[in-house]
């Protein structure tokens, strides 16, 4: 603060305590010209008869108050005319006014004790006006006997009781004011009450701004600006300061600064060559031929530009000072002019977190230069992308699904992991792609019962899938689940999408329910060798399913063997037992006595000797058939 500043506040200080202490002096006198100047003769305005407003306000009380509006000039009339206003209230004063208004309001006599006067009677009275350096000591009296609060760039004044309504254009320091309008239409009352309302209910309280202004602090502002003028005018201010420009933005906006805003970054690059400014850092997502022609215009400038794969929204702007963000995503096809809305805050917070998310993006960009020379070649620039933001990770993870055309290969390593991506709308991106684009998909999914439900509904969507396409073969299919192990050891979600882009997701911890949460660093690739060897991973994993289903059956079928062999076993066997026990029998039987030498059935005796050899001869076969088997699958037959 100057001391010209200081002084100047002291001597309005010492003028309004002179006048506390002697009421008849007059801070500044009535401009008696003030009437004869106006553009407006009697004939031609809406004068009033205050003795017809004060007549009209006598009989309030008598339900007979007239509602009109008129317009009333001369400083002495719309002094008389505010003082009767005052006087009128019983509840409530609600003032609206610029900057000059606290030295109108303090600094003209009658104004001052009509406040005072109805702040006695108990008249709850709030002003809302521009607190500035200049009148902060005007501030300070009026609150003693109002509450005040700050509002930015006020204009005009007006103020609004429980049934009247004062405004005036135009103010000037410490005088009264040429022209007031007055009205008591209920109507009219009703809908500036709304009006101070709604501005009260955004400002900040006298306190808080004095303290800004005395302290040298810059108050935080954090707006929404949806006013394209405004929006425009904040870009514009860019080059005021000297401060490093960091922007991270889709091709989209880069394409709209280009139409629109170019002449600001010209000017401010001119500041950079001659040592005025810091210059300009810019990320973005190049992979388009009319993209780079735009990146390179700028980077002819001196602008520094990296690439950055699958940036996602917001879009912003940070420097030392102030924090742009857009948060919508802006496609470089579309023709668009404008910026629709923009998020602005001079609040560090902001400012630092953003400034460090721009320098870990700009650490693992890619010069443009060679991205742009890349494409200008015809060449798919190959890169790989670590993203550390999982959110990031996650809006490329369901890009890369929107964007495939021939073939989706997915392992999730754990049945959590297939639940949070279940909830995510993986499966149903999934879906889509097989029905809509004919897109081959092949899934590795671990299961047990937590997932059974899901991986039976989504097989049977499968099927319907093929029914549709009347795809008979398995290998035509185009959606294909295999069942794997739980990968404990890998511990991350593996995309591959038409052989040509992988996306790698390490499980940072997978009791979380949200996908963001649990997942750790990613890595984006279009690597040819690096996706080739996801390629060949996938493969195995998913030929090792197709032989272990093989060996299941294998298996199952050998448990079957077993099972009719060892009843095909029983069968020879039980007979020989029974048919031996019988002979046994009928040799010791009582009823041919204890005599060493028997008379025997010859007839019977053959027939139980032959169902004897008839049954040991079908055990022989079936042991050789099995003994067969068994050199067949040892290769020794």
């Amino acid at each position: 603060m100057t001391i010209k500043n200081n002084i100047d506040q002291e001597k309005t200080k010492k003028r309004l305590d002179n006048e506390n202490e002697n009421p008849s002096v007059r801070l500044v006198k009535e401009d008696k010209k003030s009437n004869s100047n106006n553009q407006y003769s009697d004939s031609e305005c809406y004068d009033i008869d205050l003795k017809a407003i004060k007549s009209d306000t006598d009989n309030n009380n008598n339900n007979s108050l007239e509602e009109k509006t008129v317009v009333v000039y001369g400083e002495d009339k719309t002094t008389e005319l505010i003082v009767q206003t005052l006087n009128n209230a019983q509840d409530r004063w609600d003032n609206y006014a610029d900057c000059q208004g606290p030295t109108v309001a303090m600094g003209v006599e009658q104004l001052r004790k009509g406040m005072r006067h109805a702040y006695d009677r108990g008249v709850k009275i709030k002003y809302l006006s521009e607190i500035t350096k200049h009148n902060i000591n005007y501030c300070k009296e009026l609150m003693k006997i109002a509450e005040v609060r700050h509002v930015d760039n006020a204009k005009g004044g007006m103020a609004v009781s429980e049934s009247e309504y004062i405004a005036t254009a135009k103010l000037q320091e410490a005088k009264p004011v040429s022209h007031l309008i007055h009205s008591n239409v209920m109507e009219i009352v009703e809908q500036q009450q709304y009006v101070f309302k709604s501005l009260w209910a955004n400002a900040i309280p006298a306190t808080q701004r004095i303290r800004e202004i005395e302290d040298g602090h810059k108050r935080i502002e954090t707006r929404v600006l949806d006013d394209q003028d405004e929006i425009n005018n904040k870009i514009r201010s860019l080059s005021e300061d000297g401060e490093e420009i960091l922007i991270c933005s889709d091709t989209g906006l880069l394409k709209i600064v280009h139409d629109c805003f170019f002449s600001v970054y010209q000017e401010i690059m001119e500041k950079y060559d001659k040592g005025y400014h810091k210059g300009v850092r810019w990320i973005t997502d190049l992979s388009h031929k009319e993209d780079a022609n735009i990146a390179r215009l700028f980077m002819d400038m001196g602008i520094k530009i990296r690439s950055v794969r699958n940036l996602s929204p917001p879009n912003f702007l940070v420097t030392d000072r102030v924090f742009f963000s857009n948060a919508e995503k802006i496609d470089h096809n579309q023709d668009r002019k404008t910026i629709k809305q923009m998020f602005t805050t001079n609040d560090v917070l902001y400012i630092n977190q953003y400034k460090m998310t721009f320098e870990e993006l700009w650490k693992n960009g890619l010069d443009a230069v060679d991205i742009i020379e890349d494409i200008e070649r015809g060449l798919d620039a190959e890169r790989v992308d670590i993203i550390v933001r999982s959110n990031n990770a996650e809006n490329a993870y369901l890009d890369l699904l929107r964007s495939s055309n021939k073939e989706v290969m997915l392992i999730l390593p754990t049945v959590n992991a297939f639940l949070r991506q279940w909830k995510l709308g993986v499966f149903e991106l999934i879906t889509q792609a097989a029905v809509n684009r004919n897109v081959k998909i092949r899934i590795l999914i671990p299961t047990n019962k937590k997932n059974a439900k899901f991986v039976e509904r989504l097989e049977k969507q499968s099927l319907l899938i093929d029914n549709t396409s009347n795809n008979e073969n398995d290998n035509n299919k185009n959606v294909q689940i295999r069942s794997i192990q739980t990968l404990t050891e890998t511990g991350s979600t593996i995309l591959i999408v038409d052989k040509k882009v992988s996306l790698v997701m390490e499980l940072k911890d997978d009791s979380k329910e949200k996908f963001h949460e649990a997942i750790g660093i990613s890595t984006y690739s279009n690597s040819k060798a690096g996706v080739l060897s996801y390629v060949s991973i996938f493969e195995n994993l998913w030929n090792q399913t197709e032989l272990y289903q093989h060996l299941k059956k294998s298996e199952e079928l050998q448990k079957d063997f077993i099972r009719i062999a060892a009843h095909e076993l029983r069968s020879p066997i039980q007979p020989i037992l029974i048919i031996s026990e019988m002979l046994k029998s009928s040799v010791n039987s009582k009823e041919l006595g204890d005599s060493p030498q028997i008379r025997v059935d010859r007839q019977e005796i053959n027939d139980y000797i032959d169902a004897i050899i008839r049954n040991t001869r079908k055990l022989v076969s079936l042991t050789n058939s099995i003994l067969d088997i068994t050199r067949i699958e040892t290769n020794s037959l």
